[in-house]
């Protein structure tokens, strides 16, 4: 594919043959930089490409008293090149796309106060590049003849007058100075509005307070409403409909000092709504009053998802007894919680290997106790989702490595499988893995890469294969590897083969010949 790049040398080389340095002095001299991005790096690596695909040649020219020089011609090719090109460029339908309009898409994400002064930089940043265009277009329009550069001058200028003209539309709106009627009866540019079966509740509270956004968040279940403010993504007050107030309370027994009783547990019901909207706007005028609340984010959501009851809710995170949870490696985040003791044991017991389902029976919890505990604290961030390909290569680990040693049980016998697993352990080979009365013990780190989780393993299993192989022989170690890899479930077979554990066996040094005991 040829680049911008590509088409201005072979431009520039339709005037005159050159070499690189004097093709990088023509581009300075006429300003090519200020309406194009090129560096001698890219005019070089332009210069090879276009020298392989036959549009150009190369020939060195030697002089008395001066080094070498390559010096680029065009070819016909290159010529016929450039023409269809330019006539491509012109005549090209592409419209443009521009990288701010990223920023303004999630402008909403941000603090009013910083994305306000965020614009005012850039507004700044095109007066400064309207008076740089403005002097060089006295500059250029003094000269006798007409250029092309005067037209590129003049493209610049008019797009920095259209810009200007709607980024202060755009700041008025961002500041909540709604300029037309029309904008006057939408919500604000500043507003999050959304449904709640799209976003929950944790993922909302959670999105205003890592923006330390202030402002105040409205949840309704289109029959009651919970308002709550923030300042800098700390709630500060909570209102709520006195419809709500008086579903919750009745028998409600409150926990946290500093609300009334109902608040916290109005707050609390909308975590279980199944269906509703929720707007955070950021303009001075939705600001509420309502009873001041000393709660952190992270508390109200542990406190809000202990109280879901259903398993619609609990699958939106905990999709199944499958899904592998693990800690979050990461010492700055310390939220002020107290946990239940049911949460203290899973907290303990979540390692980055054991799923939901092994979870709840090492625990003696039922499916919903362990999945909506998960759902809690992962909800409040104490949790992570482990890579699925992580514990597919742990899963696939575990099988073949006790497959193998039920190999050697039934071949030849539990002593000597016992004596296999001693050696193996002895061995050193791994001190995160060995065998346990022929279970895999796993105490590798959760935290490592999958790169380097599967060069763990394949270390382990290849020193688990050179044990077999010096005891029972090479052809059955091998024999029974490559049976095992065909007895995995397809999707695990598939990960063997991905990262190529099905090569192990063949592996020189893997597997030693037998040697029969004297």
């Amino acid at each position: 594919m040829v680049s911008k790049v590509d088409l201005l040398l072979l431009g520039l080389l339709l005037d005159k043959p050159m070499h690189g340095y004097e093709i990088n002095q023509m581009a300075s001299a006429k300003e090519i930089s200020s309406w194009m991005r090129v560096s001698m790096t890219s005019i070089y690596y332009s210069l090879n490409k276009l020298k392989s695909e036959g549009m150009i040649v190369e020939t060195v020219h030697r002089s008395e008293g001066t080094p070498e020089r390559s010096v680029y011609h065009l070819t016909e090719q290159g010529r016929a090149q450039f023409y269809a090109l330019t006539e491509q460029l012109l005549d090209s339908p592409e419209r443009p796309y521009f990288d701010f309009d990223l920023a303004v898409f999630f402008i909403n994400r941000l603090p009013k106060e910083k994305a306000v002064a965020m614009i005012d930089r850039r507004q700044r940043f095109l007066d400064e590049w309207e008076a740089s265009l403005r002097e060089d277009w006295e500059q250029e329009r003094g000269r006798v003849q007409a250029s092309p550069r005067l037209a590129i001058i003049e493209h610049g200028l008019h797009y920095v007058a259209a810009e200007k003209a709607w980024l202060k539309e755009f700041a008025g709106e961002v500041q909540g100075e709604l300029l037309t009627k029309e904008k006057a009866q939408k919500a604000g540019l500043m507003t999050l509005f959304g449904d709640l079966r799209n976003l929950s509740l944790p993922d909302i509270l959670k999105l205003i307070s890592s923006g330390r956004l202030s402002g105040t968040l409205i949840v309704s279940d289109y029959a009651d409403e919970v308002k709550v403010a923030f300042d800098k993504g700390t709630p500060v007050r909570v209102s709520c409909s006195e419809s709500l107030k008086q579903k919750v309370a009745k028998g409600s027994k409150e926990e946290k000092p500093g609300l009334e009783v109902s608040e916290l547990s109005a707050i609390c019901e909308a975590f279980s709504w199944p269906a509703g909207y929720f707007a955070f706007d950021q303009s001075p005028a939705a600001q509420i009053t309502g009873a001041p609340i000393s709660l952190s984010v992270e508390q109200i959501i542990l406190e809000g998802t202990r109280r879901v009851d259903s398993w619609s809710a609990v699958e939106r995170l905990v999709p199944s007894l499958e899904t592998v949870f693990e800690p979050r490696y990461d010492a700055a985040y310390k939220p002020n919680l107290r946990f239940d003791e049911i949460e203290k044991r899973v907290l303990m017991a979540v390692d980055g290997v054991k799923d939901a389902r092994l979870l709840a029976l090492e625990l003696g919890l039922s499916e919903f106790q362990i999945c909506k505990t998960l759902f809690s604290l992962f909800s409040v961030g104490l949790l992570r989702t482990v890579d699925q390909d992580k514990v597919r290569v742990r899963r696939m680990l575990c099988q073949m490595a006790e497959a193998l040693y039920q190999a050697v049980v039934i071949l030849a016998g539990a002593k000597e499988a016992r004596a296999l697993e001693e050696e193996i352990n002895a061995s050193g080979a791994s001190k995160a893995l060995c065998f346990r009365q022929g279970k895999l013990h796993d105490a590798s780190d959760p935290r490592l890469e999958i790169g380097r989780l599967v060069e763990l393993y394949k270390e382990f299993l290849s020193s688990v294969l050179k044990v077999i192989g010096a005891r029972l022989g090479s052809n059955f170690a091998q024999q029974s590897y490559e049976r095992i890899l065909r007895q995995l479930a397809p999707e695990l077979q598939d990960t063997a083969s991905r990262y190529n554990f099905h090569r192990l066996a063949a592996r020189k040094g893997n597997l030693v010949p037998h040697q029969e005991k004297g």
